[in-house]
């Protein structure tokens, strides 16, 4: 009778025990969806390794949140749920956040070496990753083998992460990253053709369906009238851990600009910059978005505050930079600041003219911003030499800036 009181003491205190850890998990998950990262990292920390239903999933979060903060603490964590995860999908989600950490870090060996002691035979992206560290592990041949391998075996697949990161990165110059690796694949169906289309630089236009969801996002910037904003965002949340998912909310914030429904445009942008990490190129052009959305409600302000965050983060490259300070002065300019428009305005023409579409709009509104400092001289030889430079001369805005030069 004795022993049965003891037993049963000890099992009531286990069974309390293993419900305090679920609630411990199905509060950090909530705090997790929510955003609220610290308090999430607490309950899952509450999680022993013991518990091994619970452990792999807490780790897998914990070890997300640790390494979005860059803390390495994430890599032994994002170890233990991809060696502990009994369920395929989960070990392989770990897996992916192992690596894309690894990658952030310059860790390929590291990944590499972790990879191959499992057997993952059917994931792009994974594969994508494995390319990637044979490239930076000077296997340079065996790199170039792989990525090709991706896209003979997934480039049909619209489902599939890799064949994208491939586009993307060569559309990025990536050294690693060549358009070679498509030639002599045949694109049959929709989601292989946008694929070809988006390296080409042309503009995609298939049915939504049947592309990826990067093609997506990429066909809003084109046609946004022939996306369904309903269809993309419930695309989105299916792909919620995509590589691409940052892409996604960007183009449905953008969708929502031109819509003018500000609150939404917001939300999905700052979505952007928490899939796609701090001081990424997805997370600068959300930033921009965020400075338009406050800009076109005339708080100029608030809207050069996040066009500086960009332009003055030392991780800013390219268009973006051109595109950010282009907008802070076109927000000086829209409150009749000419001066400080002109600032701008004259590093973006002068810095970045390699990108037209920004180069040509500085120059335009930097002759008007002199006109109006009654510098009719220096406006009329920016023109010029905007007229000079430029390689579209077909473009709307060479032609109003043409229209322009003659009126004044």
């Amino acid at each position: 009778m004795r022993i049965f009181v003891i037993f049963s003491i000890l099992l009531a205190a286990l069974l309390a025990r293993a419900e305090s850890q679920a609630q411990y998990f199905v509060k950090g998950f909530e705090f997790f969806v929510r955003g609220d990262y610290p308090s999430a990292a607490e309950m899952f920390r509450q999680i022993k390794k013991t518990d091994a239903g619970l452990y792999p999933q807490a780790a897998y979060y914990l070890g997300s949140i640790y390494a979005y903060e860059g803390n390495d603490a994430a890599y032994g964590l994002l170890e233990d749920s991809a060696r502990l995860s009994k369920d395929p999908a989960e070990r392989e989600r770990a897996l992916i956040r192992y690596a894309r950490f690894c990658m952030a870090n310059s860790n390929y060996k590291k990944f590499y070496d972790f990879l191959s002691k499992f057997n993952i035979k059917e994931n792009s992206e994974l594969d994508y990753y494995r390319a990637l560290s044979l490239w930076y592990t000077d296997r340079r041949d065996e790199a170039r083998a792989a990525f090709r391998d991706i896209l003979k075996r997934y480039i049909e697949d619209k489902n599939a992460q890799g064949p994208d990161m491939i586009v993307q990165a060569v559309l990025e110059n990536r050294p690693y990253a060549n358009a070679s690796y498509f030639s002599g694949i045949d694109a049959k169906g929709s989601a292989a053709k946008a694929r070809i289309d988006a390296l080409a630089g042309k503009k995609i236009n298939y049915g939504q369906n049947d592309i990826s969801l990067y093609a997506q996002a990429l066909m809003t910037g084109d046609f946004p009238e022939k996306i369904d904003a309903d269809a993309l965002e419930q695309t989105a949340y299916k792909f919620r851990d995509s590589p691409f998912a940052y892409a996604a909310q960007l183009a449905l914030g953008g969708i929502m600009l031109e819509k003018k429904d500000y609150k939404k445009a917001g939300i999905y942008a700052r979505d952007a910059i928490k899939l796609a990490g701090p001081d990424s190129l997805g997370a600068f052009e959300a930033t921009v978005l965020l400075g338009d959305i406050a800009r076109l409600q005339k708080e100029y302000d608030q809207a050069r505050k996040y066009y500086q965050s960009v332009f003055m983060n030392r991780r800013a490259r390219g268009e973006v930079l051109a595109e950010s300070l282009y907008k802070c002065g076109l927000s000086w300019f829209e409150q009749g600041q000419w001066a400080e428009a002109h600032a701008y305005f004259q590093r973006v023409f002068v810095a970045f003219f390699r990108y037209e579409y920004w180069g040509s709009r500085a120059y335009y509104y930097d002759a008007q911003a002199l006109y109006s400092l009654k510098q009719r001289r220096d406006a009329n030889a920016t023109l010029l030499e905007y007229f000079r430079r430029a390689k579209d001369k077909n473009s709307p805005i060479y032609k109003a800036a043409k229209k322009y030069y003659d009126q004044i």
